[in-house]
Protein backbone atom coordinates (compact mmCIF):
# COMPACT_ATOMS: atom_id res chain seq x y z
CA UNK A 1 0.00 0.00 0.00
CA UNK A 2 2.87 2.15 0.97
CA UNK A 3 4.55 1.90 -2.58
CA UNK A 4 1.34 2.53 -4.48
CA UNK A 5 0.66 5.96 -2.53
CA UNK A 6 4.18 7.15 -3.48
CA UNK A 7 3.57 6.44 -7.20
CA UNK A 8 0.26 8.19 -6.97
CA UNK A 9 2.33 11.38 -4.75
CA UNK A 10 4.63 11.22 -7.87
CA UNK A 11 2.62 10.93 -10.41
CA UNK A 12 0.61 14.15 -8.77
CA UNK A 13 3.86 16.20 -8.70
CA UNK A 14 4.69 14.91 -12.02
CA UNK A 15 1.21 16.18 -13.25
CA UNK A 16 1.16 19.73 -11.75
CA UNK A 17 4.98 20.13 -12.75
CA UNK A 18 4.11 19.41 -16.32
CA UNK A 19 1.24 21.56 -16.37
CA UNK A 20 3.27 24.71 -14.71
CA UNK A 21 5.99 23.59 -17.69
CA UNK A 22 3.30 23.87 -20.15
CA UNK A 23 1.54 27.15 -18.96
CA UNK A 24 5.07 28.90 -18.79
CA UNK A 25 5.76 26.95 -22.67
CA UNK A 26 2.66 28.99 -24.06
CA UNK A 27 3.07 32.30 -22.35
CA UNK A 28 6.71 32.77 -23.39
CA UNK A 29 5.77 31.38 -26.98
CA UNK A 30 3.03 33.66 -27.37
CA UNK A 31 4.63 36.60 -26.15
CA UNK A 32 8.44 36.19 -27.09
CA UNK A 33 10.05 34.89 -30.27
CA UNK A 34 14.11 34.36 -31.23
CA UNK A 35 15.63 36.26 -34.07
CA UNK A 36 18.89 35.11 -35.73
CA UNK A 37 21.07 37.04 -38.17
CA UNK A 38 23.05 34.67 -39.90
CA UNK A 39 25.60 37.41 -41.47
CA UNK A 40 28.67 37.26 -41.21
CA UNK A 41 28.66 40.84 -40.00
CA UNK A 42 25.28 41.01 -38.14
CA UNK A 43 22.92 44.04 -38.56
CA UNK A 44 22.48 44.57 -34.68
CA UNK A 45 25.62 43.46 -33.55
CA UNK A 46 24.17 39.94 -32.63
CA UNK A 47 23.84 37.02 -34.52
CA UNK A 48 20.97 35.53 -31.95
CA UNK A 49 18.06 38.41 -30.73
CA UNK A 50 14.83 38.11 -28.38
CA UNK A 51 11.66 39.94 -29.81
CA UNK A 52 9.19 41.06 -27.55
CA UNK A 53 6.38 40.46 -29.30
CA UNK A 54 4.08 42.54 -26.50
CA UNK A 55 5.95 45.56 -26.93
CA UNK A 56 5.03 47.31 -29.70
CA UNK A 57 5.10 51.27 -28.15
CA UNK A 58 2.60 53.68 -29.84
CA UNK A 59 5.42 55.77 -30.61
CA UNK A 60 8.56 54.06 -31.18
CA UNK A 61 11.79 55.18 -30.00
CA UNK A 62 14.59 56.18 -31.76
CA UNK A 63 17.52 54.08 -31.19
CA UNK A 64 15.91 51.49 -29.80
CA UNK A 65 15.63 47.85 -32.50
CA UNK A 66 12.42 47.01 -33.52
CA UNK A 67 11.37 43.68 -35.72
CA UNK A 68 9.00 44.46 -38.56
CA UNK A 69 7.69 42.52 -41.56
CA UNK A 70 9.09 44.15 -45.37
CA UNK A 71 8.54 43.01 -48.83
CA UNK A 72 11.50 42.93 -50.97
CA UNK A 73 14.08 41.73 -54.02
CA UNK A 74 16.29 39.46 -51.71
CA UNK A 75 19.61 40.98 -52.20
CA UNK A 76 21.81 38.08 -52.56
CA UNK A 77 19.75 36.32 -55.07
CA UNK A 78 19.00 36.64 -58.80
CA UNK A 79 15.65 36.56 -57.81
CA UNK A 80 13.49 39.63 -59.31
CA UNK A 81 9.91 38.84 -57.09
CA UNK A 82 9.98 40.19 -53.84
CA UNK A 83 9.93 37.90 -50.39
CA UNK A 84 8.41 38.77 -47.45
CA UNK A 85 11.45 38.99 -44.83
CA UNK A 86 11.34 39.90 -40.96
CA UNK A 87 13.79 41.88 -39.41
CA UNK A 88 15.16 43.45 -36.98
CA UNK A 89 17.08 46.74 -37.69
CA UNK A 90 17.58 50.42 -35.10
CA UNK A 91 14.87 53.07 -35.44
CA UNK A 92 17.08 56.38 -37.20
CA UNK A 93 14.10 58.41 -38.11
CA UNK A 94 10.64 58.85 -36.69
CA UNK A 95 7.31 60.77 -38.45
CA UNK A 96 8.53 64.92 -38.95
CA UNK A 97 12.29 64.08 -39.23
CA UNK A 98 13.51 64.70 -42.01
CA UNK A 99 15.98 62.55 -44.20
CA UNK A 100 18.57 63.02 -46.45
CA UNK A 101 20.17 60.86 -49.15
CA UNK A 102 22.92 62.88 -50.74
CA UNK A 103 24.56 61.87 -54.35
CA UNK A 104 27.68 60.87 -53.19
CA UNK A 105 25.67 58.42 -50.61
CA UNK A 106 25.82 60.32 -47.11
CA UNK A 107 22.61 59.39 -45.25
CA UNK A 108 21.83 62.34 -42.81
CA UNK A 109 18.91 62.67 -40.31
CA UNK A 110 17.19 66.46 -39.59
CA UNK A 111 20.63 67.71 -40.93
CA UNK A 112 23.08 64.98 -38.78
CA UNK A 113 25.60 62.57 -40.63
CA UNK A 114 24.60 59.04 -39.62
CA UNK A 115 26.02 57.24 -42.55
CA UNK A 116 28.89 58.46 -44.47
CA UNK A 117 28.57 55.90 -47.70
CA UNK A 118 25.76 53.76 -49.40
CA UNK A 119 28.68 50.22 -49.78
CA UNK A 120 25.36 48.08 -51.42
CA UNK A 121 24.49 50.47 -54.07
CA UNK A 122 27.27 48.30 -56.47
CA UNK A 123 25.72 45.32 -55.37
CA UNK A 124 22.18 46.58 -56.20
CA UNK A 125 23.30 47.28 -59.83
CA UNK A 126 23.29 51.23 -58.83
CA UNK A 127 24.76 54.48 -58.72
CA UNK A 128 24.58 56.14 -55.01
CA UNK A 129 23.12 59.10 -56.57
CA UNK A 130 19.71 56.52 -57.62
CA UNK A 131 19.14 56.33 -53.61
CA UNK A 132 19.48 60.36 -53.52
CA UNK A 133 15.88 61.80 -51.81
CA UNK A 134 15.00 64.55 -49.01
CA UNK A 135 11.62 63.96 -47.58
CA UNK A 136 10.07 64.86 -44.48
CA UNK A 137 8.52 61.14 -42.95
CA UNK A 138 4.98 61.30 -43.34
CA UNK A 139 2.64 60.08 -39.81
CA UNK A 140 3.22 56.02 -39.15
CA UNK A 141 6.42 55.89 -41.19
CA UNK A 142 10.03 54.98 -39.82
CA UNK A 143 13.56 54.82 -41.28
CA UNK A 144 15.34 51.83 -39.76
CA UNK A 145 19.19 51.30 -39.88
CA UNK A 146 21.28 48.60 -38.65
CA UNK A 147 24.18 49.40 -36.46
CA UNK A 148 27.05 48.14 -39.40
CA UNK A 149 27.72 50.25 -42.73
CA UNK A 150 27.09 47.97 -44.57
CA UNK A 151 23.55 46.77 -43.79
CA UNK A 152 20.62 46.45 -46.10
CA UNK A 153 18.04 49.30 -44.74
CA UNK A 154 16.06 51.99 -45.37
CA UNK A 155 18.32 53.79 -46.70
CA UNK A 156 18.14 51.40 -50.12
CA UNK A 157 14.23 50.54 -49.65
CA UNK A 158 12.79 53.31 -47.84
CA UNK A 159 10.30 53.93 -44.98
CA UNK A 160 8.50 51.40 -43.27
CA UNK A 161 4.86 51.79 -41.87
CA UNK A 162 4.64 51.22 -38.06
CA UNK A 163 1.67 48.55 -38.78
CA UNK A 164 4.65 46.42 -39.66
CA UNK A 165 6.23 46.21 -36.85
CA UNK A 166 6.40 43.23 -34.84
CA UNK A 167 7.80 43.74 -31.85
CA UNK A 168 11.14 45.52 -29.60
CA UNK A 169 14.10 43.80 -29.80
CA UNK A 170 15.19 43.37 -26.19
CA UNK A 171 18.67 41.56 -26.10
CA UNK A 172 21.07 39.61 -27.80
CA UNK A 173 23.10 36.34 -27.11
CA UNK A 174 26.12 36.32 -29.09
Amino acid sequence: MKMKKGYVSFGVKALILVALLSSLFTFLTARFRIGIDDQKVPCLGHHVYFIDLKRVEAKPVKGEAYSFVIRLRPLAQNDKEPREFTWAKRLAAAEGDTIEITKDGKFLVNGTVVRDSLPLAAKLGKEPEYFSRRQVLKKGELYFLGDTETSYDSRYWGPVKVTQLRGKVIGGVF
